[in-house]
């Protein structure tokens, strides 16, 4: 029997205690709650937005471009109303509720949220159907409304879902969410398949999104009671004022992360409005899983500087803000080799959509860390700072979608929100430095 040598022993020595230390550290990692909770809230965020792009992507493959751009319109509004119908709610939720742990507190607050999320819900949704039944043809006003019902329940979903994230308890409802977002999109294919509808395909998002919102809230009610009937309407409007500076900020966001689809709708046909809009859902879920990561970020900071650990936070940033660069950097590459093969595959029709795309995924790279850094800025209490970057941003994205939409049509429209991006970042990444660095250098002078 050959005896291996002393150097081939200290070699298998080595590799047996690398592996032994990196196993240690991986289970480290996984047994952390934030770390576990943000895969959790991946792949919660991620399979429920993947239902609605690939349900869009259906109807799309079944519908003409003209029935395809008014659903990408109705779809982009109802983003836009489901915003505003918040009104900085959610927000305010997340950061209660990773603080606050008294049982009566909590289910005081989480009435007074309810009964202003229904309230405002119902208020926005009758001004779109109404602004839908003014301005398009029945048709496609009906999938407007229809469409417009998207904004009620994602709004409710939220309410319960912001218990668990700030709790960093995602994980105990994420199997009946990922369960039934997978029959939604199975139930749209087999409709869509058996009778192409637009209204049909768009009217399956809202009910599942709405059997989602029960199941959750049946999850929340184990853990927090509502008591609707002790709710004071002077809390609903102390809510609201003081959601008010974080609401204009995320409207404005949310205007002008949509304003490219109503500038092109407003200037061309509704066929590129739906070729544009192809693209641009390529892209979406990757961009809408970082705004979950920067919640997770948002609560988890907020509660590192409510126990004023400004040193901790600094280290926190630094590495947080790698890891969302590096996830923007391979979504960019990935959506740059794979997206324009699947859409010639797929969606043949829809071959224009591949220059638009390339732009957008770039963009990625530039929107990935400024959902994150809004959050943190945010998470320092500097709602008001947002609220003029936010200002600022619509502005210089409204003025250069007015000059490159009209001379270079949908790509026009790309190159717009790159831009702005770029430019969004770098105010964004001065402000948090200084924001960070000052609340240090305060801390320690005390």
């Amino acid at each position: 029997m050959i005896q291996p040598d002393g150097t081939v022993r200290s070699t298998i020595a080595i590799a047996y205690n690398r592996l032994k230390y990196h196993t240690a550290f991986m289970q480290k990692i996984f047994r952390n709650n934030i770390f576990s909770n943000s895969i959790a809230v991946l792949l919660l965020r991620g399979t429920t937005i993947f239902t609605r792009i690939a349900a869009l992507f259906v109807i799309a493959k079944f519908t003409n471009s003209q029935e395809f751009g008014m659903v990408s319109v109705a779809v982009a509004l109802a983003e836009i109303g489901k915003v505003v119908a918040d009104f900085g709610t959610d927000t305010l939720s997340l950061k209660e509720y990773a603080i606050a742990s008294e049982p009566q507190r909590l289910s005081k607050f989480a009435g007074t949220v309810a009964q202003t999320k229904f309230i405002c819900c119902l208020l926005v949704y009758a001004g779109l159907s109404a602004y839908f039944l003014a301005v398009e043809t029945l048709p496609h006003a009906l999938i407007g409304i229809v469409a417009g019902l998207l904004l009620i329940t994602t709004s409710f979903s939220n309410f319960s879902i912001n218990y668990f994230q700030a709790r960093l308890r995602i994980p105990e409802i994420l199997w009946p969410i990922i369960a039934n977002n997978l029959v939604a999109l199975a139930l749209v294919a087999l409709v869509l398949t058996l009778y192409p509808s637009a209204l049909l395909g768009v009217a399956i998002l809202p009910a599942a999104e709405a059997v989602n919102a029960l199941i959750l809230y049946l999850y929340f009610r184990k853990n927090v009671r509502l008591k609707l009937k002790q709710i004071d309407r002077t809390d609903v409007w102390a809510l609201l004022r003081q959601g008010l500076p974080i609401a204009i900020s995320i409207i404005i966001v949310a205007i002008y992360t949509r304003l490219d689809v109503i500038v092109l709708e407003k200037f061309f046909d509704k066929s590129i409005v739906g070729e544009y809009g192809v693209a641009f859902r390529c892209t979406e879920p990757f961009q809408l899983v970082t705004s979950a990561f920067a919640i997770t970020a948002y609560s988890h900071l907020s509660a590192i500087l409510d126990q004023r650990k400004f040193k901790e936070a600094n280290k926190f940033i630094v590495k947080y803000g790698s890891m969302i660069l590096t996830y923007g950097l391979v979504i960019c590459g990935f959506l740059l080799l794979a997206a324009p093969p699947l859409i010639q595959a797929f969606l043949p029709q829809y071959q224009n959509s591949i220059p638009i795309l390339r732009v957008l995924a770039t963009a990625i790279i530039f929107r990935t860390p400024s959902a994150s850094l809004t959050c943190m800025i945010q998470a320092y209490g500097h709602y008001r700072w947002i609220t003029y970057v936010s200002v600022w941003n619509l502005l210089f994205i409204a003025s250069l979608l007015a000059i490159l939409v009209p001379r270079m049509s949908s790509i026009g429209a790309a190159y717009s929100l790159l831009t702005g991006e770029i430019v969004n970042v770098l105010i964004q990444g001065s402000i948090l430095l200084y924001v960070s660095r000052h609340q240090l250098l305060v801390s320690s002078s005390a």
